[in-house]
């Protein structure tokens, strides 16, 4: 038969064998649509009745309409895990943030067309992976007999478990047909890590040393702060990392560089050496609030730390939503020769088991000299307070660096990230 928008079926009984449905003005074929559950139904009307009645005919074909998610490093979510748990959605910082995608699956209708419907602001949807063309809600159209892939944005984090519904519309020329959906959350996928490790006052006393300090005369440039979590506090040697836990989103946990862009990075301060007589006041004297540097000094010597013993690497993961970084390394200021090293041994974990409130623990060791702060931030800023910091004593004492042993973290150093 034809229906009047065009398409042509035909109908079989329980044994399978084919009925003909005549327009011969016994049966009046009428429309040809798919119900809320997805099964087709034909109606055709009986001639010569006076209150035109129309019979339903229910028959499956395959029309379903199906929308998949997609994740970068895991692909194709089962339908197991997609009704259980939903699809993650992570907000983005950048144009390196992973994209879930979600794939409009294609049906047997060449009539048909797809338009997906969301009802909040939390996520944006787009037609490119670089997010320039908007998919507008219950607008934009897209042909329904092909597969199609759209990405997602997460834009505001999700208030409780899979509060984002996207609905998968299939429309033919009576309206709409049938439908599917999925369920989302939008989460912070990309968690900031940083260990600072800097020296409290603004230049400290130089031990002596035969060939750098034999008139015992240097003095050394500091940091001139207390604990700080401004990614632009200053440091003697920082490590910095962009953790993301969820192994669907990312295989490694480690953000991968985009656009020449890394996210596991170490970097030195200026070391800087003056002449102490002639860069502070009272240069018999130790280092105070009175005795700062004049602002005519000018240092004798600069440079940076060889970092090519600086290590981070990212371990085993303990479950598919945890990830778990170790900060390790030494570094020795360049100024002075054989001098001693910082030394430190960090292992951060970043737990998003709950994807609404994920969690951090902290462990390991440093050395006792100079001060240590460990950063940890999401998509709305820096953690407030610090997970962790300590100050090294007044006046600082170059000889904690050479203790041969760590001192260990206290334990436990673990809490929400936000």
């Amino acid at each position: 038969g034809v229906a009047n928008n065009g398409v042509v079926f035909s109908v079989k009984n329980a044994l399978g064998q084919l009925i003909n449905l005549p327009n011969n003005g016994l049966l009046d074929i009428l429309d040809i649509g798919i119900d809320q559950n997805g099964t087709w139904q034909i109606g055709v009307k009986q001639g010569g009745q006076s209150d035109g009645q129309t019979i339903w005919f229910n028959v499956n074909v395959a029309a379903n309409p199906d929308l998949d998610v997609v994740y970068p490093a895991t692909g194709l979510l089962s339908e197991t895990r997609e009704l259980q748990e939903g699809g993650l959605v992570p907000i983005r910082r950048d144009a390196g943030t992973p994209i879930t995608k979600l794939r409009l699956n294609p049906v047997n209708d060449t009539n048909g067309t797809y338009r997906l419907s969301w009802a909040n602001s939390k996520i944006n949807i787009w037609r490119d992976a670089a997010r320039t063309i908007p998919v507008v809600s219950d607008q934009t159209t897209f042909p329904a007999n092909v597969d199609t892939d759209v990405f997602l944005e997460g834009v505001t984090k999700s208030s409780a478990i899979k509060d984002v519904q996207v609905i998968l519309k299939l429309t033919g020329p009576s309206g709409d047909m049938a439908q599917s959906s999925v369920p989302l959350t939008v989460v912070d996928a990309e968690f900031d890590i940083q260990a600072k490790f800097w020296i409290r006052e603004q230049w400290i006393n130089v031990p002596w040393t035969p060939v750098d300090n034999f008139f015992y005369n240097k003095i050394a440039g500091g940091d001139d702060r207390d604990n700080s979590n401004s990614p632009g506090a200053l440091y003697r040697v920082t490590q910095l990392v962009t953790v993301i836990p969820y192994a669907d989103l990312d295989a490694d946990g480690i953000k991968d560089t985009f656009a020449g862009i890394s996210y596991n990075r170490k970097l030195a301060g200026i070391s800087t050496l003056y002449n102490k007589p002639t860069s502070v006041p009272s240069p018999s004297d130790p280092y105070s609030a009175s005795n700062r540097l004049l602002s005519a000094a000018s240092p004798t010597n600069s440079g940076t730390a060889d970092l090519s013993r600086v290590y981070l690497d990212p371990l085993a993961r303990t479950a598919n939503n945890v990830i778990q970084t170790r900060l390790h390394g030494a570094a020795n200021d360049p100024l002075i020769t054989f001098s001693s090293d910082i030394d430190w041994d960090i292992t951060i974990d970043i737990d998003g088991a709950n994807v609404l409130v994920p969690k951090f623990n902290i462990a390991g060791g440093r050395d006792e000299y100079p001060a240590l702060e460990i950063d940890i931030g999401d998509s709305i800023g820096r953690r407030s307070p610090q997970p962790f910091f300590w100050l090294h004593p007044l006046p600082s004492n170059v000889f904690g660096l050479m203790g041969g042993t760590l001192t260990p973290l206290p334990t436990p150093i673990q809490g929400n990230v936000r």
